[in-house]
């Protein structure tokens, strides 16, 4: 008789089901259905016996030897199964598990499903002398409710502890994705790390342009598709278009059927939309957004479990969609930087080191906490993403407010008092309060006078609000015909007892202010507010 030999494993005198255990405390599910094979075949006298379980990982065992026949309907019988998972064709019938039989010259193949409630999950397969076929079939029948609960619990302790590390890996990769020169390729990098996490066909990142009227796609990762759709304008629909609007994550198992599925959006992503998950994000700019997953593999698609895990994930992809933005503005800004005077420079990169990168290394260190309470407290990681989001809408904020100073678009349309008030509204109302007084005909000034004046004003702020440690200000524009004079007064530590000033030249924010008047001929002159006045920066610079 021919044979196909598939090697033994060595005998356990375990009962059944006892490796299996000690496997899945190891976290090796594809060693506990070897084990478990071998244990069925030791148990039942079987001459060789086959395991195979549906699901994401699709696995089988196979121990004994095989009759080249019996082996190959075996395959048939799994295979069949395979497909009918695949249309959703799982349900048991009412009464005991059935049995399907075949039979050689001298050999008999019995096949058992595997079940988890009422549902099949695998398929339990013995090859037995014909004299044995009776006792074989009751020992399977008997074998196997208890081994299809425990397999189905085997796997999703699996999967849980797959996405967990694959998680892990995510987050480890969070901080390289933030470093990447090139932001839409770091993001392709990040979906295709999702899409395997989550064993999907591809995902996306489609935002609401700012009137609303389209979607965007801002990255995209759909292998063996044609179209790159990253960069893509989508009409204004569909599943998508539900979640940037309400903020509410969807899970379809089957998107064309959900009223809200647009064929013209969802539909023209991949040949067949077969389950999607969709969940909220923050894009640049505070944009609204949806993180898409689609076309998960094995039966069933996405779990509400893994709206969970994702909607952590996508608290990390708008951690990354936010720091891409940031370097791609502050890169633009390098080579101007670069031509400012040292001490301007200085006080810019000490701007930039007591606000955003110390918040982004937080985020950073947090990104590593949030990896060990993965394995260690899961149930903590909810609260630590929320610390982190926090974090990283304090680092946008600090860094907008610098960009901002450094490029005062709103200057040229609404004049220096429209880009002062501009630039008040953005500081964190809890921490101070600034009065904005002026007289004389200020929005008359030609516009270097205007951007020196902007500029001293808003280091003089930040000066009095990081380094004086001041709650209120007062600030005075006056405007005559020859000259214009700011006063900064506030309710701050004297100017010498500021930490931004270092030795004797006094090089901080005071120093820097005075360099970038010496273009416009001002001068800068503190007051030290001794006697129980306030300190003040006077500014005053010619108008002819």
């Amino acid at each position: 008789m021919k044979q196909a030999k598939v090697p033994n494993q060595a005998m356990s005198p375990a009962s059944p089901g006892a490796e299996i255990v000690a496997h899945l405390r190891a976290k090796d599910l594809r060693a506990a259905l070897g084990a478990v094979a071998h244990d069925v075949r030791a148990h039942t006298g079987a001459q060789a016996a086959s395991l195979m379980c549906l699901g994401d990982a699709g696995m089988q065992a196979r121990t004994g030897d095989w009759p080249a026949d019996a082996l190959a309907r075996v395959a048939a019988w799994e295979r069949a199964l395979a497909e009918q998972a695949k249309r959703g064709a799982t349900a048991l019938p009412e009464g005991p598990l059935p049995i399907s039989t075949a039979r050689g010259a001298d050999w008999t193949v019995l096949a058992v499903p595997l079940a988890a409630g009422k549902h099949t999950i695998g398929l339990l397969s013995a090859c037995v002398a014909p004299a044995d076929e009776a006792q074989t079939a009751q020992a399977l029948q008997d074998i196997a409710p208890w081994l299809g609960g425990l397999l189905y619990f085997a796997q999703g302790r699996d999967a849980a502890n797959r996405q967990i590390a694959a998680l892990g890996a995510v987050l480890r990769q969070t901080q390289t994705w933030m470093a990447e020169a090139d932001a839409r390729a770091a993001l392709r990098t990040a979906l295709q790390v999702l899409s395997e996490l989550f064993g999907a066909q591809g995902s996306l990142i489609a935002s609401l342009d700012d009137d609303g009227n389209a979607l965007r796609c801002l990255a995209a990762h759909i292998p063996n598709e044609a179209l790159d759709w990253s960069g893509a304008r989508l009409r204004p629909s569909g599943i998508l278009h539900h979640v940037c609007v309400t903020g509410e994550p969807v899970l379809c198992a089957e998107p064309e059927k959900d009223p809200r599925y647009a064929p013209d959006v969802e539909g023209a992503l991949v040949e067949r939309l077969q389950s999607l998950i969709a969940v909220p994000i923050v894009a640049p700019g505070g944009k609204r957004a949806a993180l898409a997953i689609f076309n998960r593999r094995g039966e069933g698609g996405f779990r509400p479990a893994d709206a969970t895990l994702i909607a952590s994930v996508a608290a990390c992809v708008s951690a990354l969609l936010e720091a891409a933005r940031l370097q791609q503005a502050m890169a633009e800004t390098r080579q101007q930087m670069e031509a400012l005077p040292r001490s301007i420079r200085m006080e810019i990169a000490g701007t930039l080191h007591q606000g955003p990168i110390q918040l982004l290394a937080a985020v950073a260190m947090g990104l590593d906490h949030v990896e060990h309470l993965l394995s260690a407290q899961p149930e903590a990681v909810g609260e630590e993403i929320k610390s982190l989001k926090a974090l990283t809408r304090e680092a946008t904020r600090e860094a907008r407010l610098l960009l901002f100073e450094l490029r005062p678009a709103v200057l040229e349309s609404e004049g220096l008092l429209g880009a002062l008030a501009t630039y008040i509204q953005q500081l964190p109302e809890e921490s101070i309060r600034i009065r904005l007084d002026h007289s004389g005909p200020v929005g008359d000034l030609p516009m270097p006078i205007a951007e020196a004046a902007f500029h001293a004003a808003t280091q003089g702020i930040r000066h009095a609000r990081l380094h004086g440690e001041a709650t209120e200000i007062a600030l005075t524009i006056t405007v005559t015909e020859h000259a214009l004079a700011l006063t900064l007064e506030d309710n701050g530590k004297p100017h010498g007892e500021r930490r931004c000033v270092r030795g004797a030249e006094g090089i901080g924010c005071l120093a820097s202010i005075a360099e970038q008047l010496k273009s416009v001929g001002g001068v800068c002159e503190p007051q030290e507010g001794a006697g129980g006045q306030n300190p003040a920066i006077l500014v005053r610079i010619p108008l002819v």
